[in-house]
C-alpha cells in the first residue's frame, strides 16, 4: 500500500524513498534520481556517472549495484511514480507547495500519464472504490484546506476522499471535519455517465452532512504559536487528563445514541447546470494511484484508501 502521507526529510536516497512509498518488493536500488537540468550546468552530487533514465532525468546508480543491473531491473513507471510520491511529500496536499515543487510535480504527472498505468479505462476494476486525496492544485479546494492554517481554529480538515460506485453510477466527494470531541463529514453525491473510456460527466444531486461521532479524548497540541509567541500547553494537557479519563465512557454512550440519527441531506439539483455539472478525466490509474484532471486545469492525485475494518 502507498504510504505517501508519511513524509521524511528531503535529501534521503531514492532507494529509501522507494521503500518509504511501499515499494519494498522492487528489485532495484538507486542512490538518487536526478532530474534533467539542460543548460543549467548542474551535476549530480555523486561520483558514479549518471545514466539516461526513462523518468525524464538521470538515474545515478548506488555504488554497490552495477549500472547494467540498475538499468535492467528498473521499471520506468515505478521510478516516475516513486519520484512523484516523493515530490508530493510535505506539500500538505498541495497547500504549501512552492512554485518549483508544483512545476516538478506537473512534469512528473505528465511523464506518468504517458505510462498510462495498468488500466486507465474507467471501466476497469481498479477504478471503483474509495480514493484519498494526496495532492491538488485546484484553487477552490486549496482554499478549504487552508482552514487548517488559521490560528486557534477549532475546525480541522481531515481526509478528502472520492468514492466511486460503478453499480449505481455515483461519485461521492467527502470532506472530513474534525472538531473538539466531534468528527463528521460533508459530502456531495453525483450521478455520472461514461462519456469516453477515460472521461466522466457528472451531475451533483445532493449534499450530505453525516451524523457526527463523539470522540472520547479531547486532544490538545503540545504547544501553539500566537503572534510569533509559542505557548506551552503541556501543563494544561496534564490538568485535563483526569477529566478525559472520566468522560470516555460517557462519550462512547453518547456516540452510540447519536449514531442512530440519520444523515442530513439537502437536494442540490435546483442550483443550475453551471453549479451542478462537471467532468473528470482519468489520465493515470493503477491499483494504488489515480491521477485525474478537471475544469480549469485542475489536477487531483489520489491513493486507494484502505478498507475500513468491520466494527
Amino acid at each position: 500500500m502507498l504510504t505517501a502521507s508519511r513524509c521524511h526529510v528531503a535529501g534521503r536516497s531514492a532507494s529509501s524513498r522507494l521503500v518509504g512509498h511501499g515499494l519494498r518488493q522492487a528489485p532495484w536500488r538507486f542512490s538518487t534520481v536526478v532530474r534533467s537540468t539542460q543548460g543549467s550546468g548542474a551535476a549530480a552530487p555523486h561520483s558514479n556517472p549518471a545514466q539516461p533514465g526513462a523518468a525524464g532525468g538521470y538515474i545515478v546508480p548506488s555504488p554497490d549495484v552495477p549500472i547494467s543491473e540498475s538499468l535492467t531491473n528498473a521499471q520506468p513507471g515505478a521510478i516516475v511514480k516513486a519520484a512523484l510520491l516523493d515530490a508530493i511529500c510535505g506539500t500538505e496536499r498541495g497547500l504549501v507547495a512552492r512554485s518549483e515543487v508544483r512545476a516538478e510535480i506537473n512534469e512528473l504527472v505528465n511523464q506518468l500519464e504517458v505510462q498510462g498505468g495498468q488500466g486507465a479505462d474507467v471501466a476497469s476494476l481498479e477504478f471503483e472504490g474509495t480514493w484519498e486525496l494526496l495532492y491538488t492544485n485546484a484553487v477552490e479546494l486549496l482554499a478549504i484546506l487552508a482552514i487548517n492554517k488559521l490560528p486557534l481554529n477549532p475546525i480541522k480538515i481531515g481526509a478528502v476522499t472520492q468514492t466511486i460506485n460503478s453499480a449505481d453510477h455515483t461519485v461521492e466527494n467527502s470532506l472530513e471535519l474534525q472538531l473538539p470531541m466531534l468528527m463528521t463529514s460533508l459530502s456531495t453525491v453525483s450521478n455520472y455517465n461514461v462519456a469516453s473510456p477515460k472521461r466522466l460527466q457528472f451531475t451533483v444531486e445532493r449534499g450530505v452532512l453525516h451524523t457526527p461521532s463523539i470522540e472520547g479524548n479531547l486532544e490538545l497540541p503540545a504547544s501553539i504559536t500566537v503572534m510569533g509567541q509559542t505557548l506551552d500547553l503541556s501543563p494544561l494537557r496534564d490538568a485535563i487528563k483526569p477529566l478525559q479519563d472520566a468522560t470516555k465512557g460517557l462519550a462512547a454512550s453518547a456516540s452510540d445514541l447519536l449514531g442512530q440519527a440519520p444523515n442530513l441531506e439537502l437536494p442540490l439539483q435546483n442550483l443550475g447546470p453551471a453549479n451542478t455539472q462537471g467532468w473528470q478525466l482519468t489520465t493515470y490509474l493503477d491499483p494504488e494511484l489515480r491521477v485525474t484532471r478537471g475544469d480549469g486545469g485542475a489536477v487531483y492525485i489520489f491513493k486507494k484508501a484502505e478498507p475500513k475494518p468491520l466494527e
